[in-house]
């Protein structure tokens, strides 16, 4: 059986996440550090991290559209300076 109860480690978890540091929230709690981190992960993958994957997937394609079209529009822009250039001449 578990020393803490799950109401506990479900505060000090959401302070640990509030604070963003484990190590002075677990002194605090007179807790190992090393055990709140273990914590922390096991709610982290309890919360449905797996769908966060789809998500990044989606945002870095996207990202990569975006830049590839900001290099076509950087050359296109390129090229169109130097034609206004040469017929400025």
């Amino acid at each position: 059986m578990s020393k803490h109860s799950k109401e506990f480690k479900e505060r000090v978890i959401s302070e640990a996440i509030q604070v963003g540091n484990v190590s002075a929230v677990a002194r605090k709690h007179e807790l190992s550090p090393n055990t709140l981190h273990s914590w922390v992960r096991s709610h982290a993958k309890g919360r449905g991290k797996p769908d966060d994957n789809g998500e990044l997937k989606k945002l870095r394609s996207e990202l990569k559209d975006a830049q590839l079209e900001n290099a076509i529009l950087k050359e296109l822009l390129t090229k169109t300076n130097l034609v206004w250039l040469k017929e400025s001449r």
